[in-house]
């Protein structure tokens, strides 16, 4: 780009300085050329996996659906929470679930379950609760913002050794306004 004195216009700027002035130049072509992209070495795509709906406006934001069953009493109780709720417990394990009650029950919120997002943190929960407080048969509870888990969330659920002890709930917004809670695993 010509550089101006002091005082000069653009109208005296002529020629080949003008034209550098007007012709956009890429970033790219000054650089010349872009650096290659980082390989994932050894981390290969499976297209083949169906790790469920990353489509931005179908998924809330995890901490949309934590407040509203944080807030809603009554909705912590249908989820399966006998006692208040409280938000980010910390753990012995240094761990943070979500959702947690005195009384037994864990609980993670994901935008949507997945067999990589969810049940391994639940299982992680109920075994950390399990020794921290025995006195409980503690059970896990997932919470989701979308109506359907990502196909290959079941499968990995029924593997579980606390198959028997989680449960999977989608919570959204019904008509007028009113939050509905539905238990979709076991289904």
């Amino acid at each position: 780009m010509a550089i101006r004195a002091e005082g000069e216009s653009n109208a005296r700027i002529g020629g080949a300085a003008h034209e550098a002035l007007v012709r956009p130049i890429a970033i790219g072509d000054l650089a010349g050329g872009y650096p290659p992209s980082p390989g994932f070495v050894g981390f290969e795509a499976d297209w083949s996996q169906k790790l469920g709906v990353w489509n931005v406006p179908k998924l809330p934001p995890e901490r949309i659906t934590e407040e509203i069953v944080l807030d809603k009493g009554r909705l912590a109780r249908k989820l399966g929470f006998p006692s208040n709720v409280t938000g980010q417990k910390m753990l012995a394990n240094g761990r943070r679930p979500d959702l947690w009650c005195r009384h037994g029950v864990v609980g993670e919120v994901k935008n949507q379950i997945t067999a990589a997002w969810g049940p391994a943190q639940i299982e992680d929960y109920i075994e950390q609760c399990d020794r921290q407080w025995p006195e409980y048969n503690w059970r896990g509870v997932l919470v989701q913002g979308v109506p359907a888990m990502a196909p290959n969330a079941p499968p990995r659920l029924r593997e579980s050794r606390y198959r028997e002890r989680i449960s999977v709930w989608t919570v959204q917004e019904g008509r007028f306004g009113r939050i509905k809670a539905e238990q979709i695993y076991p289904g």
